[in-house]
């Protein structure tokens, strides 16, 4: 199975856990543990919650914000990463 049909299922709080689909897809996507680690913390940061349940609560975020933050996050650091 691909990594596509890995994360394919996780929206709506479907991901293991309860994860958002968008934190869950970027950190299936990321290749290294200090990635996942800032990934996990800006996206709490600014989405309130890793998990999709509390932050459709808490209304900081909608979905479509949920994927481009979590892609953002994940294109910026894994640049980042690879230009050192």
């Amino acid at each position: 199975m691909d990594i596509f049909e890995q994360v394919r299922w996780g929206h709506g709080g479907r991901a293991e856990g309860g994860v958002c689909g968008a934190l869950h897809a970027a950190l299936r996507l990321s290749r290294k543990k200090e990635t996942k680690e800032f990934l996990r913390r800006e996206f709490v940061e600014k989405a309130g919650s890793e998990h999709c349940r509390e932050i459709r609560r808490l209304k900081k975020l909608n979905c479509d914000r949920c994927v481009e933050l979590a892609a953002k996050v994940l294109t910026e650091r894994e640049h980042t990463e690879n230009a050192s």
